[in-house]
């Protein structure tokens, strides 16, 4: 069941919209089993919610993404523990992550604009008892988030006008090509059953009319 346990969870990581009776089918396993195993991993803290990914760059709403470097000085007894706590309670902050390295908490906060980062971390990151220093990266683009990419960012070509016409041309001939080939064919079908009513079928190979063409 442990096994189950973890195929359950994967495929919630990667679809949070997944029903029950889809994970059901998916795994083999009954309705019933998969509810009891998602309640129990809900009660007991290994899913802790439910999110989706919204690509922002489709949506009228902006907001601004920064990864903060942060040094901390450990506290006797708790390590980084405590500032770890205090600096994840801010509605700002996305995440804290421990890292190894030049710096102690790699943090991502969201804001409305570049203001209100830069006044979040003077006014109360940086005073965060425990905090020595940060350095604040922004994030200009995302390409793929929470293993998701983002397909707006494709690259999108623009076309000249004189372009577009050309192209509206070409499908008109191709269009007419088809319509003749087509004609033809049906004049073929005509004049050759207009030859009798049992008609035969040679069995050629093509490729042995090209050995002999050479």
């Amino acid at each position: 069941m442990e096994d189950k346990h973890q195929q359950i969870l994967e495929l919630l990581e990667k679809d949070s919209t997944l029903k029950a009776d889809q994970i059901a089918a998916m795994l083999d396993m009954t309705l019933p089993e998969v509810q009891e195993q998602i309640g129990l991993l809900e009660k007991n803290g290994t899913i802790v919610g439910y999110k989706a990914v919204v690509n922002w760059d489709n949506e009228p709403k902006k907001t601004v993404t920064a990864l903060i470097e942060v040094k901390i000085a450990p506290q006797q007894g708790y390590g980084y523990e405590k500032v770890a706590e205090r600096v994840s309670r801010y509605p700002q902050v996305q995440s804290v992550l421990l890292m190894s390295g030049g710096f102690d908490l790699a943090v991502q906060v969201e804001e409305k604009s570049l203001d209100d980062i830069a006044h979040f971390v003077w006014e109360k990151l940086a005073r965060t008892d425990g905090v020595v220093s940060t350095a604040t990266h922004f994030v200009l683009k995302k390409y793929k988030e929470d293993g998701m990419i983002h397909t707006s960012n494709k690259d999108k070509w623009l076309f000249s006008k004189r372009y577009m016409r050309k192209k509206s041309q070409l499908k008109e001939l191709q269009r007419l090509n088809r319509a003749k080939r087509k004609q033809d064919h049906e004049m073929l079908a005509n004049s050759i059953i207009a030859l009798g009513d049992v008609i035969f079928v040679e069995t050629m190979s093509f490729k042995g009319l090209q050995r002999r063409a050479k």
